[in-house]
C-alpha cells in the first residue's frame, strides 16, 4: 500500500534536561515532490516548518525498520527546516539519519548543508541506517534563518533520506574569532574587521576593550545596541606604530553578564629588521611557514616566491624571514624569523626549506645545531644515494632513500626517509647551512655549548671553563685572593674563558655540574689570586692546592715540594711559608678562628698572623691548633 507523506515531530522534553530556550527539534519526511508540512517544536512550543523539493519515491524508496527513506531526485532537490518563531544558528547540531540503495554492498554518502558546505561521510547499505553528525557554521544558515539540506557529492543517486534533527543550545553567548594584525608602515594606521554576534544576552549594549592595552592598538565597535538579546555588529581594532612591536593581548566582549575573550595578535614591521643573534636554545621548523599564495605567485624559472616587480627581492638578495612575513609567506607562532635568514630561491614549501640557496643565521656563543631534512629528488626512488650537508663549508654525506615509489606524489612525500643529522660544532658567529640541492631542511636546532666539571663530596672544586660560561643556579663560584693566613672567596655569577676559580655544590658523593655557554658579561675579576698553567708545574713549597685531609676543613694546602700540579689545575702561590688557607667567605671568618683553622699539628709556635716563630718571646701563639701564652 502506498504510504502518506506524514512529518512527525518528537517532543523531546521530557526525555533532555535541557533549558527552556534550548531547541530540540526532529522530523520523519516520506515522499512527494514537494509539499510543506506545520508541526510544533515541542522544546520551544514555537511553529516548526519542514519544506521539501525533488523528493522521489516510487522504486527509490528503500524501507528500514518500518521507516521509508527517499532519494533526492537531483542537485536541487533539498529537504528544508524552518523555525517560525527565532532561528537556526551557527553551532546547532544537524543530525540526518540515511541509508543507500546499495544492497548488501556499503556506499559511502554524504549530504551538504546549503549549496556548498559538505558533511563528513558514512559508509551504509540498504539494510542499516547511519547518522550523519554536523555542526552547522555561520554560513550555512539561510537568511531566513532555515536550513536546506541537499544531497553531497559521494554516491549521491546512491543516497536515501528520512530523518532530520537539530539540537541547540540557547543560553547567552558572545561569538568572535580571534584575529591578527600587522602594521608595514611608520605611522600608517591600518585596521582588522572583527565580526561579532551575540544571542541570548541580558544587557542592553555591548562594550570592547583591551587587555593588557598596547601601545598604538585600540579597538572599537560599529554598533553596540543589543536588539532582543541579538547583536550583530563588528569590532575594528586601528593598529599605528613607528617602531617594530610583536605580541598578544585579549580583546574582551562583554554585555555586562556574559564575557567573550578573544585572541589578538599584533605585529609591526615598519622598520627593516636586520638579523638577530641568538645566545640561548632555539628551533627553526620551517613546518611554521607557510607561503602565502593569496599575494603571491611561483616563477616558474627560478622558483622564487614572487611579490610585486617593486618588491620582489633578488634571488642573491639575503631576507631576513620576518620582514616578509605575511607578504611572501606568513610565520605560525613559535619561529623567530627575526634570527633566520635565507638566500636563494624558495624559502618555504611543503613544510621545509629547499635547498635552492643558503640558510644563515649569528650566534654570539658556541654551541652545535642538529638539522633535520628529507629526500625530495627523484634519484632516491629505488634506490638508497647520498646527499650532503654543508655547514660554514664543511660537507657531510648522509645516506637518504624512499621508503616506496608510490606514483601518489602525497604518497611518495609522506614515504621519504628523514634524515637527523648528528650534533654539529659550531663557532660563535655566522652560521651557513647549504647542501645537495635534492634535500628539503625541516628544522635546524642550536644548542649553546656546555661542558662539566666535577665536585667531589668535599662540596668543593677548583675549574677552568675553556669559553665564557653562566654559572648555574644551584651552583656557587668564587674568585680566590689571599692574605698569609685566609684564602678569601668572593661570588661570580658569569666566568670568562681560561679563568680559574673555586666552585661549590651541596653534595654527598662526587657530582658532575654543567656549565653552559653565555654571552653575557663577564663578572670582575680583580683580586683573583689562582693560577692555572697550560703545562704541569713542579711544586717549590710556595704552591697551594684544594684540598681536604682528614680530619681537617677543606682549604688550599701547602704543595709538597717536588710534586706535580697537573696541567689545567688551578693553584694559590704564597711566600709565607703557612700550612694552609682556610675559606673566608668575603670576610666573613675572623682572624683568630682561621689562624687556629690553619695551623698544622706539627709543633711548631705560629703567631696570630700565621707565620711561623722560631724563638718565641713573651705573648699568645698557635702550637698544634692550641692556643698558647708564653709569659
Amino acid at each position: 500500500m502506498k504510504k502518506l507523506f506524514t512529518f512527525l515531530a518528537l517532543l523531546l522534553c521530557a526525555v533532555a534536561n535541557v533549558s527552556a530556550q534550548d531547541i530540540s527539534c526532529s522530523a520523519t519526511v516520506t515522499g512527494g515532490l514537494e509539499g510543506t508540512s506545520n508541526n510544533t517544536d515541542g522544546i520551544t512550543g514555537t511553529n516548526c516548518t519542514m519544506k521539501w523539493s525533488g523528493l522521489q519515491g516510487g522504486t527509490n524508496i528503500v524501507t528500514v525498520n518500518e521507516v521509508d527513506y527517499y532519494k533526492l531526485g537531483g542537485p536541487s532537490a533539498y529537504v528544508q527546516l524552518v523555525l517560525s518563531a527565532g532561528k537556526f544558528y551557527a553551532g546547532d547540531i544537524l543530525t540526518a539519519t540515511v541509508t543507500s540503495n546499495g544492497g548488501d554492498s556499503e556506499k559511502t554518502v554524504n549530504v551538504k548543508v546549503g549549496d556548498t558546505n559538505e558533511t563528513g561521510t558514512v559508509s551504509v547499505n540498504s539494510n542499516e541506517t547511519k547518522n550523519i553528525i554536523y555542526t552547522l557554521k555561520a554560513k550555512d544558515i539561510e537568511s531566513d534563518g532555515s536550513i536546506k539540506i541537499y544531497r553531497g557529492s559521494s554516491a549521491p543517486s546512491n543516497l536515501r533520506v528520512a530523518k532530520f534533527s537539530v539540537t541547540g543550545s540557547r543560553g547567552a553567548s558572545i561569538y568572535a574569532a580571534d584575529a591578527s594584525i600587522k602594521a608595514t608602515a611608520s605611522g600608517v594606521e591600518v585596521t582588522k574587521d572583527i565580526a561579532v554576534t551575540g544571542m541570548f544576552l541580558a544587557g542592553t549594549t555591548l562594550t570592547a576593550t583591551l587587555s593588557p592595552a598596547v601601545p598604538g592598538l585600540s579597538v572599537s565597535l560599529a554598533s553596540n545596541t543589543i536588539t532582543d538579546g541579538e547583536i550583530s555588529t563588528k569590532a575594528t581594532l586601528h593598529y599605528t606604530q613607528t617602531e617594530n612591536a610583536k605580541g598578544s593581548t585579549t580583546l574582551i566582549l562583554s554585555d555586562g553578564t556574559t564575557v567573550e575573550e578573544v585572541a589578538v595578535s599584533y605585529q609591526s614591521s615598519v622598520v627593516s629588521w636586520s638579523l638577530q643573534s641568538v645566545s640561548s636554545a632555539i628551533t627553526w621548523d620551517w613546518s611554521k611557514i607557510m607561503p602565502n599564495t593569496e599575494s603571491t605567485v611561483y616563477v616558474s624559472a627560478n622558483k622564487r616566491i614572487e611579490l610585486t616587480e617593486s618588491t620582489t627581492p633578488a634571488i642573491d638578495e639575503e631576507i631576513v624571514y620576518e620582514n616578509y612575513n605575511g607578504d611572501m609567506f606568513t610565520i605560525a607562532s613559535g619561529f623567530d624569523g627575526t634570527s633566520i635568514a635565507f638566500t636563494g630561491q624558495i624559502p618555504a614549501s611543503n613544510n621545509g626549506f629547499c635547498m635552492n640557496g643558503v640558510i644563515r643565521f649569528t650566534t654570539t656563543v658556541p654551541g652545535t645545531i642538529v638539522v633535520k631534512f628529507t629526500d625530495t629528488g627523484t634519484g632516491a626512488k629505488n634506490n638508497a644515494v647520498k646527499r650532503y650537508l654543508k655547514v660554514n663549508g664543511v660537507n657531510t654525506e648522509y645516506w637518504t632513500s624512499r621508503e616506496n615509489n608510490s606514483t601518489d606524489p602525497a604518497v611518495a612525500y609522506a614515504a621519504q626517509l628523514n634524515v637527523v643529522s648528528g650534533a654539529i660544532p659550531v663557532e660563535a658567529g655566522d652560521v651557513t647551512i647549504t647542501g645537495s640541492s635534492a634535500i628539503q631542511v625541516i628544522y635546524v636546532t642550536f644548542t649553546p655549548a656546555t661542558e662539566t666539571a666535577t665536585i667531589s663530596a668535599a662540596k668543593y672544586a677548583t675549574y677552568v671553563p675553556t669559553m665564557k660560561v653562566a654559572v648555574p643556579d644551584d651552583v656557587s663560584a668564587y674568585k680566590v685572593s689571599a692574605t698569609a693566613t685566609e684564602a678569601t672567596l668572593t661570588p661570580l655569577t658569569v666566568i670568562r674563558a681560561g679563568e680559574p676559580v673555586v666552585i661549590y655544590k651541596d653534595v654527598d658523593a662526587a657530582t658532575e655540574v654543567t656549565f653552559t655557554a653565555t654571552s653575557a658579561d663577564a663578572s670582575d675579576v680583580t683580586g683573583n689570586e689562582l693560577h692555572v698553567s697550560a703545562t704541569d708545574v713542579t711544586a717549590d713549597g710556595t704552591q697551594y692546592v684544594l684540598a681536604k685531609p682528614d680530619g681537617k676543613e677543606i682549604g688550599f694546602y701547602k704543595a709538597a715540594s717536588g710534586t706535580t700540579i697537573a696541567a689545567g689545575k688551578a693553584y694559590l702561590v704564597s711566600p709565607s711559608g703557612a700550612p694552609c688557607f682556610v675559606f673566608n667567605f668575603d670576610g666573613s671568618a675572623t682572624g683568630i678562628e682561621a689562624v687556629e683553622a690553619a695551623k698544622s699539628f706539627d709543633g711548631a709556635f705560629y703567631n696570630l698572623a700565621g707565620q711561623r716563630v722560631s724563638q718565641p718571646t713573651r705573648g699568645l701563639y698557635i702550637v698544634n691548633g692550641k692556643k698558647v701564652v708564653i709569659k
